[in-house]
């Protein structure tokens, strides 16, 4: 079943939303260990082919959402050179996405 739900590419409001949950997810997992400082990658940007733009987006939406805003002291973005990179480091000026 896994496969469908990545079969659908951002963009599509369902799949956007399973996205934003699979974030939040995320951020409670390491709200409930107590860890202040994360190191995230460029979530499905790869092999799945997602969006970058929406995904750094979905990420910021998440990160400033009432739950999780200040929750966290640092969270850093681990990306390759290229593309994906560019694009995080756009979303998130602050020097929070590393190469």
């Amino acid at each position: 079943m896994l496969h469908q739900i990545y079969a659908i590419k951002t963009g599509s409001s369902v799949y956007d939303a399973q996205l934003k949950e699979a974030m939040r997810s995320q951020f409670r997992v390491a709200a409930d260990h107590n860890h202040d400082t994360l190191l995230l990658g460029a979530f499905g940007c790869g092999v799945f082919q997602n969006d970058p733009n929406d995904v750094a987006k979905f990420y910021k939406d998440v990160l400033t959402e009432n739950e999780f805003s200040g929750r966290f002291r640092k969270v850093y973005f681990g990306i390759t050179p290229g593309q994906n990179y560019e694009t995080f480091k756009r979303v998130f000026p602050k020097g929070t996405v590393l190469q």
